[in-house]
């Protein structure tokens, strides 16, 4: 975890979501790996991807601090998803 955090503080989303993958092996239900994995996801601009991790942070603890961040970023996640899509085309 604080391998991942510490590439997310240097601005290396794609190498801190690869760190929280790894804890997420040994570790599915880490609600923190899966919440910041999805803050690297949406840096690195996979907002698809960023909005499946928070889902899963709500799905396992709907009622945490973690769940409530998490819903706020899938929103912004989901609207910046659709932006981007849109220039796509």
């Amino acid at each position: 975890m604080l391998l991942g955090r510490s590439l997310l503080d240097q601005a290396r989303p794609a190498q801190a979501a690869e760190g929280f993958s790894r804890v997420l092996r040994f570790e599915p239900d880490r609600i923190e790996a899966w919440y910041h994995l999805g803050t690297a996801r949406s840096q690195d601009r996979r907002y698809e991807e960023a909005v499946e991790a928070w889902e899963r942070v709500i799905q396992l603890a709907p009622q945490s601090d973690y769940a409530t961040a998490a819903r706020k970023n899938a929103r912004s996640a989901k609207d910046l998803a659709h932006i981007f899509r849109g220039r796509e085309g």
